[in-house]
């Protein structure tokens, strides 16, 4: 623990009480159980999750019933287009949000180096994954069609 300098204090005891005050708060101010001690951002709690799901339940339910529209729920009919409308649109209102959301807190300071890097790497992975798997379908797709044999 750094102590504050002496060197403006005298040996004097009112001296010495002003000395300790400055310490208790020095020590105080630095090692609270609240302050910060890593470069992290831990995210406020977030509703976009839990309407990003009910949006896609909307969008996966309209969907089914818009394609069998003679399908029944509760007795009703014909509803299928609309859910799909309805969640489609709650989706699409969820990403803007969510992605403003973190606008903001990256524009407010709450993105240190660490975290930007982390987001960085995350964004290369997700790419690299998605061509990953691109190649391997399509692998797959014209392995199965060139080297087709019918026995």
């Amino acid at each position: 623990i750094r102590r504050p300098p002496r060197s403006t204090l005298s040996s004097s005891s009112a001296a010495s009480d002003v000395y300790k005050r400055q310490y208790r708060h020095f020590v105080r101010r630095e090692y609270m159980a609240g302050d910060v001690k890593h470069d992290y951002h831990l995210v406020n709690p977030s509703p976009w999750p839990a309407v990003a799901s009910l949006a896609v339940l909307l969008l996966t339910v309209g969907a089914v019933f818009t394609m069998k529209p003679d399908a029944e729920l509760f007795g009703m009919t014909g509803f299928g287009s609309y859910l799909f409308v309805i969640g489609f649109a709650g989706l699409i209102y969820t990403m803007y949000a969510w992605w403003k959301d973190v606008v903001k807190e990256a524009n407010t300071g709450d993105h240190k180096p660490v975290v930007r890097i982390g987001l960085r790497y995350g964004m290369i992975l997700f790419i690299a994954s998605e061509v990953m798997f691109f190649v391997a379908w399509f692998w797959a797709f014209f392995n199965a069609c060139l080297l087709y044999t019918s026995d």
